[in-house]
């Protein structure tokens, strides 16, 4: 196994159920006593019985002290870059440095199509996540950020709040099938 120098860190991953709000609160606590690092949670916001995962990350940073949370991974094309780092440093600001943001370019193409999204080929959504990656990097920077594409436009915008610490920027992806 390759050593990149990070330590390892562990953590879990919670079903982000209206019905199982409870029980997830409960999980997010038992997993912080138990010393796990991280919390994941989907962001599959087409999916009607689900939360919403930034809503989600806010309550279970408010019941916690110790864990970060991780959106397991916030859709790129339904959270526009600059909108996701000022989620990100927002919750960060206010959680004492506990958020990673875990990204990617979503799991359904009916489902994001079906909340207003574009489809998009395969070649068109890495293109447009390796673009998003570069707006968020420099919005979790703070100052002004500007980028103009076939796929983003953003003209000018004053990023902010700064985080307390650098937030992780993780990318989540699958393969399937040919481009």
């Amino acid at each position: 196994m390759p050593d990149y120098g990070h330590p390892i860190t562990f953590g879990m991953s919670v079903y982000p159920s209206v019905d199982g709000l409870r029980e997830t609160r409960q999980l997010a606590q038992v997993a912080e006593s138990a010393g796990l690092d991280y919390l994941a949670i989907q962001d599959h916001a087409y999916n009607p019985e689900f939360l919403d995962v930034w809503t989600l990350i806010s309550y279970l940073a408010a019941e916690t002290q110790t864990i970060s949370f991780v959106p397991d991974v916030a859709d790129l094309q339904l959270r526009p870059p600059t909108i996701l780092a000022k989620a990100a440093a927002s919750l960060s600001v206010l959680s004492g440095g506990r958020i990673v943001l875990g990204v990617g370019g979503g799991a359904s193409a009916d489902g994001i199509a079906a909340m207003g999204g574009m489809r998009r080929s395969k070649r068109e959504m890495v293109a447009f996540t390796e673009e998003a990656l570069q707006i968020m990097r420099s919005a979790l920077n703070g100052g002004v950020v500007e980028f103009h594409s076939d796929q983003h436009e953003v003209g000018g915008y004053e990023a902010g709040p700064l985080p307390p610490a650098p937030i992780p920027l993780w990318l989540g992806s699958e393969r399937r099938g040919s481009a």
